[in-house]
């Protein structure tokens, strides 16, 4: 190699290294992040999600009927331009049902998933750090409730929150996944 290309090879070094000493080193979630967002399939996600959430909670502002209104002349038809998904047999708009629903189960999910994760890290941490007996009754007890599938769990216990809110079923969804 002449002099001339060691120089070269040189002052392409330094330049490089210039470049990685001054920018910074991408954390963790700065590299998923820009990995993401160069994905369309996230964007397209993003989109269907935030679609969902506004269309559970700004719909029924827009809609002019709600769960509890009552159309005496429309029970139970089909769809029809006054009621989309048509009535039930009480006169109620099915669409308007929906959407309540609609919030109802958004709200369970967004709850109930990181409860589980709470829930599970707490009786695994309890488990883990008192040992021994506990930790083996523990374990035995969560293996248990991984053999016997959720459903027949819920409709052991659905007398007992018959009359209960919607919410406590929010907690039994979050103790039981």
């Amino acid at each position: 190699m002449s002099v001339m290309q060691e120089k070269a090879i040189e002052e392409s070094l330094e330049s490089v290294s210039d470049v990685t000493q001054t920018r910074k080193p991408l954390s963790r979630s700065g590299l998923v992040w820009s990995r993401l967002k160069k994905m369309p399939r996230f964007w397209i996600g993003i989109v269907v999600v935030v679609a969902i959430i506004l269309w559970a909670f700004v719909g029924p502002l827009v809609y002019p009927w709600s769960i509890t209104d009552r159309d005496p002349l429309n029970m139970g038809m089909g769809p029809t331009m006054i009621h989309w998904f048509g009535t039930n047999s009480i006169g109620q708009d099915i669409y308007a049902q929906t959407l309540a629903g609609l919030q109802k189960s958004l709200v369970i999910g967004l709850v109930a998933g990181p409860t589980a994760t709470i829930i599970a890290a707490l009786v695994g941490s309890t488990a883990g750090y008192i040992g021994g007996w506990v930790d083996r009754v523990i374990q035995w007890i969560i293996l248990l409730l991984l053999v016997i599938p959720a459903f027949f769990l819920f409709i052991l216990l659905s007398p007992l929150i018959k009359g209960l809110s919607w919410v406590v079923l929010m907690f039994y969804i979050a103790l039981f996944s």
